[in-house]
């Protein structure tokens, strides 16, 4: 399976995941992850931090759904071969607390190794756009 494959299967289990209406399965999106995971995510968001391991990714994936009540995204493109791969799309959400509906371009900068991601750094274009609709 290439890396691109991988990367698939991650968004749409993530999809599925954010989709599903109670408790979601995590195990899906897990399987596409290297156990030595690592995920950026800014500081000034809900969410943001270093979140470890596969075990760190759920707790994120929890508190993300948690403030996003709904989450499309669009327009998805794939760059990249190889290990490194980088991911653009258009991301439309409505938060949870405010039910107010954002939306943000947003670059992902993936690393893959052994068949998992390894690294995910997302790019929010503008994060203080992100966060007026969640006040």
């Amino acid at each position: 399976m290439s890396n691109r494959d991988v990367l698939q299967r991650f968004y749409e289990a993530e999809a599925r995941f954010m989709a599903a209406a109670e408790q979601p399965d995590f195990g899906p999106v897990a399987a596409t992850l290297h156990p030595d995971c690592l995920l950026y995510e800014p500081e000034s968001l809900p969410y943001g931090g270093e979140w470890r391991g596969r075990d760190g990714v759920e707790r994120w994936m929890r508190l993300f759904k948690a403030t996003w009540s709904s989450l499309e995204v669009r327009d998805s493109q794939v760059f990249g071969d190889g290990d490194t791969l980088f991911s653009r799309s258009h991301v439309y959400a409505t938060s949870r607390q405010t039910n107010k509906q954002t939306d943000w371009l947003l670059l992902q900068q993936l690393t893959l190794q052994q068949g998992g991601i390894l690294d995910l750094r997302p790019f929010h274009w503008d994060t203080a756009a992100i966060l007026p609709a969640l006040r």
